[in-house]
């Protein structure tokens, strides 16, 4: 059966506490503050996952699992955390998600190990589709570069690309990322 959202609250409230989680990191309950902030609610006997950008959700996952509704919140609470985290640490010569993805797992780990290793399985899959880039950066900057010099846009990236190659991708790539 479903929980009260209010006992739901309490669990994200408890748990929050052990990621040290800031509260605006934790989802609102039963109303959107806007801006893409989730919110949780309950309806049709359903636990409600849902972000809301001017006025129109933009996600919305329905389970009536409590442990997988309490697991997709800090998916997204423990990416927050991470994301955060990695302003204050990250330099310019890595990928930022090498970073993000590891301490999100950190966090998810100190909560549950099965929720750590449903993220990290969807990180492998991401990374199939788009590996980590640590030239990204600077890939970006010398092609800036190029192209202040006057060289044209694709010719300063064709360089750009050459002295800081593109990564492989382990499976054909969609696009639409």
């Amino acid at each position: 059966s479903i929980e009260n959202i209010n006992v739901i609250h309490e669990h994200i409230v408890r748990l929050g506490r052990l990621i040290s989680a800031q509260r605006d990191d934790l989802p609102t309950v039963g109303h959107s503050i806007d801006f893409a902030h989730p919110h949780i609610e309950i309806q049709d006997d359903e636990y409600n996952y849902v972000m809301t950008e001017r006025g129109v959700d933009i996600v919305r996952k329905k389970t009536r699992n409590a442990g997988e509704f309490l697991m997709r919140v800090f998916e997204h609470v423990a990416f927050s955390i991470a994301v955060r985290d990695m302003r204050t640490i990250v330099t310019d010569s890595i990928d930022q998600r090498r970073f993000i993805f590891s301490r999100q797992l950190e966090l998810l780990n100190r909560l549950n190990a099965k929720w750590a290793d449903v993220v990290r399985q969807k990180q492998s899959e991401q990374l199939r589709r788009s590996p980590f880039d640590d030239s990204s950066l600077a890939r970006a900057k010398y092609c800036g570069e190029l192209r202040e010099r006057g060289l044209s846009d694709s010719e300063a990236w064709k360089s750009a690309c050459e002295k800081y190659p593109l990564p492989q991708h382990t499976e054909p790539h969609s696009g639409g990322d």
